[in-house]
Formats: C-alpha cells, structure tokens, sequence
C-alpha cells in the first residue's frame, strides 16, 4: 500500500461518522446511482481537473465508491477563495435551443467564469442525466469546476465535481456520505444558523441570499447586509452571495466579507456572454474580502 493509499484510508476512517449517517440500504439513492449508465464517466478526469499546484490521490470512501482527494502538504484542502469570484449559475430561459445553451456557459467561462453550476427545474430525469454528461464534459475540457443543482444522484452518476444543495434538500453531510469526500458540496443558506449548520454537516462553501430581489426566483426574499457580514464572520468556508446581482449592484456588496458572487442573468441575460462575464469578474474582484 502505498502512502498516499494509507491516507486516503485515514481520511475515511476520520470521515466515519458522517458517512455511516449515510449508510443506504437497497434501493438508496446511492444505490441507484452505482447503477450508471453506460458511456458516462463516473469519475472526474484527473489531467484535467481545476486545482492549481494541489495534487491528487484516488481513493475509496467507506462504501468502495471511487473518490478524488485534493491534497496539499498532506492535508485536505477546502474550495479556494479566488476560485469563486464569478460562479455561473446556468439558465435556459435566454437561449434558443441545447446548442444556444451550451454556447452561452462557454461564453461564460472564456469570459472568467471557474465555477459553474447547472440548474435544471424543468428537465425530466433521463434528460438531465445526458445534459449533465455533456455538461460535465464541457467544464473538464475548459479545466472549471461543475456544479449539479440538487440532484446528488446525478452529481454522482456524471462525475461532476460537486453538488449545490438548498436548506429544503438533500442535507450537506447526506450528500457528503452519497459523494464522498473528494467532491465538492455547496449549501444555500439565509441565517448564521443555518450557516454554522451547513458547515458542521461538511459544506465546502455557501451561496448566501438572496442579496438583492431576484428575478430568477420569485420566492427569493433579499436579506440585510448585516446578515451577510455576520454569516462571513461566522464560518471558515468560503461564501458567495447569489441573488439579484448584477453589474450595477454589485459593488453594494462590497465590505461584506465575501469571496464572490454567484449570478445568472447578470451573465445568461445579456447579448455579449462573455463580456458580460467579464465586466462581471472585474467587479467581483472589487468586493472580494
């Protein structure tokens, strides 16, 4: 067994106590998921992943589900800061058909994106799976990191590099147990106690908000700057604020303590994608704690 084997096996056996919460019986979502489809790559593309100078060890978790371990000097490290600036947050609603859509997160992501997040609301199963196989294919080849909105079992089956979870699904330290510890797991939140809480479950960083009224999301409430500033004070994981953003609020944000912001229209609503991700970026830059 060789060293980097030996820890990995270490960090597991640290992990324990998360991972038997998550312990599933037949018919789980980890179970469906170990039954993936044929022609998808379940694990993430080592050449290729977007992590810097950090190495990288394949592992097993407790469940013999093949993980990827971020190492640095021997320890695991979280999602870093300067990789949240610009989160794309994806959306259809601007784009004419699957080809417009795919060219606009391209356009996001030679514009300055590194983080995006595929969010699909409408999308049956089966169509979700095969847009998130190519799009999971898509941010490896552009070295950015992919996101699945809510859906762990798809997270799981297309290899993705996380999952985004609000307060309402599947629990942070749930979807860390079906994961494993080498994916990344983003939790919303709109309180410091749900921050802390997020936090203690596992979450590698939060999407706080909404900052400001959201067209996106009818039900989004915006919540005080003091609130955000509590929340960045709170945790140790980065944070990004999501919500109603856009090139000409965002400064408001700055002195809040945050990492970056996460946006959807300020990006997939505008005719020029990539400038608009951008401008959008330069700005970020501005607020980033």
């Amino acid at each position: 067994m060789t060293f980097r084997e030996k820890f990995v096996k270490r960090v597991a056996k640290r992990k324990r106590k998360v991972y038997n919460a998550g312990k599933l019986k037949k018919g789980s979502p980890l179970a469906r998921a170990e039954r993936r489809p044929q022609g998808l790559d379940p694990e993430p593309d080592l050449d290729h992943a977007n992590v810097g100078n950090l190495a990288l060890s394949r592992g097993q978790t407790d469940f013999g589900v093949s993980a990827v371990f971020f190492i640095q000097e021997g320890l695991p490290v979280k999602v870093k800061s300067e990789q949240l600036r610009l989160y794309a947050v994806t959306d259809r609603a601007w784009a004419a058909d699957s080809e417009a859509f795919f060219q606009q997160i391209t356009d996001a992501i030679d514009g300055g994106a590194t983080f995006v997040q595929l969010r699909e609301k409408r999308l049956n199963q089966a169509d979700f799976l095969s847009e998130a196989a190519r799009f999971v294919a898509l941010c490896r080849e552009r070295g950015v990191v992919s996101i699945i909105n809510d859906n762990v079992e798809i997270a799981a089956q297309t290899g993705a590099d996380g999952v985004h979870v609000g307060q309402e699904d599947l629990e942070a330290g749930r979807a860390r147990a079906i994961l494993g510890p080498g994916k990344i797991i983003g939790v919303s939140a709109h309180s410091v106690e749900e921050a802390l809480r997020a936090q203690a479950a596992g979450a590698d960083y939060l999407g706080v908000g909404a900052a400001f009224a959201s067209s996106t999301k009818d039900d989004a409430k915006p919540i005080a700057r003091d609130i955000i500033r509590a929340i960045t004070a709170a945790v140790d994981i980065p944070v990004v604020a999501i919500g109603g953003i856009t090139r000409d609020n965002i400064l408001e944000l700055k002195g809040c303590g945050l990492d970056g912001v996460a946006v959807v229209s300020a990006l997939f609503a505008q005719p020029d994608v990539k400038a608009a991700a951008a401008e959008m970026l330069r700005r970020s830059q501005e607020i980033a704690r």
